[in-house]
């Protein structure tokens, strides 16, 4: 019986220990580091008055207003400090009511090498209680999601209370957002040349963009046109115009800001640098070239516009959540965090730039057939058009806009729009017999045809390389980029063999199904459909001359598919349509 009473009693305490630490790993869940002392130190109270002395010597009236007003609100004995996504950390202290806003409001400074560089004010309005609005603060800053259920709102502003970034939450879910983007306005003529930025209030609901708004514009009337100089040089115009206070910058751009990287690394060894800016990048040790190269870079966006002649994704206005730019200038590839109004960026590869090229491909006005022929090839298991451009080194993103309409007496044509920006059309009132392998044969041709001319715009440096509109020439200037100097058959060929391939696998699993493993060269049906994109080029002739049987087999391959029937019946190069027809 004793037994029995023991046992039960034992058994009740351990389900009551499970429920203890079930409860509390809930609990950990919804708050994870609410039970962690992150009480700052005196030296950080010091630090932040420290801050409010320096913004003080650079300050106009109007900003030593707001500055006073700021620092005589916060409760410096109030004062936590928390880690950062960056190896920056974050001091957050609670503050009165400030004028003109209301709900919870803090006080957040970014502590970089043990100094204060920048700093922010939120705001937090909800019908939670028992909740730890520090952790609410770093989570969105971290853009952790992990146990983020947060129902509210969340404003974050600068010292002179101008809105940067505003996200409502239901159960840790984005519900509306909007952020201060900037976007380039070029020079400005005046007493002084300047270049400016305007400043847009961009609000998104459910992911879309549903109000853009003007709000100011800024420019940096020193003269230098980078983007850079102190918070009162920059102007709301350059002729006598009142200065704007976004207030926070508190560093100098020093020699102390620059990476220190470690005197004798190992391979892989990974170092992480933050700027004042807050800008954080992650660099790896490569030993086979004894050199530190880019793994990843957090990017705010609110400080492109301070940095633009540093970061090429300026030029791309408003984005939405998880939208992905590519900066042709540092060739890093971003990817937009709404929740946090941050890009992160990795390094550009063939198969990242090779696949943004096959997303970017607008098929919104092709007819219905092209357009299923399109998504077939896009769709493709391993021979689908990223891997086109892979294995052409496509080395730079484009936009291609197909369309279907009159091209005339060609099958199909492409030409520039602007720079990097392509249309191609597809004709539909010619050709309408022909299958779906060769329309399949025919975009990939275009496409391709945009790709060369994106070479030679970064090549030529050419605005209008109108003389490069013909396929044949755009070849060889492909061939002429690849192999400068070179006049030998055997480089025109080489380049010639590395088309064909691409395209020629592209084409057979389109048809087949069956997708072609790395090496194994496509059937020759495939590759003569491929050879037949190049029958104008100077090595196609001297590879098939005329009136041999390889080139009227060729010759006859594209016939059939161009018009849908058998060519050549009752010859040795007969050669019946594999495709089929669109209707």
């Amino acid at each position: 019986m004793k037994k029995t009473v023991f046992l039960k009693t034992c058994l009740t305490k351990a389900i009551m220990l499970i429920l203890v630490l079930f409860l509390s790993n809930c609990q950990e869940r919804e708050d994870p580091i609410q039970e962690n002392n992150h009480t700052a130190s005196e030296i950080h109270k010091v630090k932040v008055n420290d801050y409010w002395n320096q913004l003080k010597l650079n300050s106009n009236e109007e900003q030593l207003s707001i500055i006073e007003e700021l620092s005589t609100a916060i409760d410096i004995n109030s004062l936590k400090i928390y880690d950062l996504r960056t190896t920056e950390k974050l001091l957050i202290a609670d503050a009165k009511s400030l004028q003109g806003l209301d709900g919870i409001t803090k006080v957040i400074f970014y502590l970089n090498e043990n100094k204060i560089v920048r700093s922010n004010i939120v705001t937090l309005k909800t019908n939670e209680t028992n909740r730890n609005y520090d952790n609410v603060i770093s989570a969105v800053l971290n853009a952790d999601k992990i146990g983020f259920n947060y129902s509210g709102e969340i404003t974050f502003l600068s010292l002179s209370k101008t809105k940067l970034l505003y996200n409502k939450y239901d159960q840790g879910k984005i519900i509306e957002n909007a952020t201060l983007s900037p976007t380039r306005k070029g020079q400005r003529t005046g007493k002084t040349q300047a270049s400016c930025v305007e400043y847009w209030y961009i609000i998104r609901y459910g992911g879309e963009i549903i109000s853009q708004v003007l709000l100011f514009t800024i420019c940096d009337c020193s003269g230098g046109g980078g983007g850079g100089g102190e918070e009162a040089s920059k102007m709301s115009n350059c002729d006598n115009g009142g200065t704007i206070f976004l207030g926070g910058s508190g560093a100098s751009s020093s020699t102390s800001y620059k990476p220190n990287l470690p005197l004798h690394p190992v391979q892989n060894q990974v170092y992480r640098f933050t700027d004042p800016d807050g800008v954080s990048t992650d660099y790896i040790f490569n030993t086979l070239t004894n050199s530190w190269q880019i793994l990843q870079v957090m990017l705010p966006n609110i400080i492109i516009a301070n940095n633009r002649d540093n970061y090429g994704i300026l030029d791309y206005q408003f984005p939405v959540n998880n939208q992905k730019v590519f900066d042709p200038n540092t060739r890093i590839f971003y990817t937009y965090e709404q929740g946090s109004d941050s890009w992160i960026g990795i390094p550009a590869t063939n198969l990242l730039i090779a696949q943004d090229i096959e997303k970017r491909i607008d098929d919104s006005q092709l007819d219905p057939c092209p357009k299923a022929v399109l998504n077939k090839l896009k769709n493709a298991t391993n021979c689908d058009i990223a891997n086109v451009f892979t294995k052409l080194n496509a080395n730079n993103v484009y936009n291609v806009n197909i369309i279907s309409g009159d091209a005339g007496n060609k099958p199909a044509y492409t030409s520039r729009s602007s720079k990097n920006n392509f249309t191609t059309i597809l004709n539909n009132k010619a050709y309408t017999s022909s299958t779906q392998l060769y329309k399949a044969a025919n975009i990939l041709h275009e496409i391709t045809h945009a790709f060369f001319l994106t070479l030679v715009e970064d090549y030529y440096g050419s605005d209008n390389p109108a003389v490069f509109n013909e396929f044949p020439v755009l070849f060889q200037a492909y061939v002429n980029i690849k192999y400068p100097q070179q006049t030998e058959d055997k480089q025109h060929l080489e380049m010639a063999n590395n088309y064909v391939e691409a395209i020629g696998a592209a084409l057979q699993e389109f048809q087949t199904g069956v997708s072609l493993a790395n090496g194994v060269k496509p059937d020759q049906i495939y590759t003569d459909l491929a050879w037949g994109g190049l029958r104008e080029a100077p090595i196609y002739e001297k590879t098939f001359p005329t009136g041999t049987a390889e080139r009227l087999r060729i010759d006859n391959r594209l016939a059939a598919e161009q018009t849908g029937h058998a060519i050549g019946e009752g010859t040795a190069q007969q050669q019946t349509p594999m495709g089929k027809p669109c209707n």
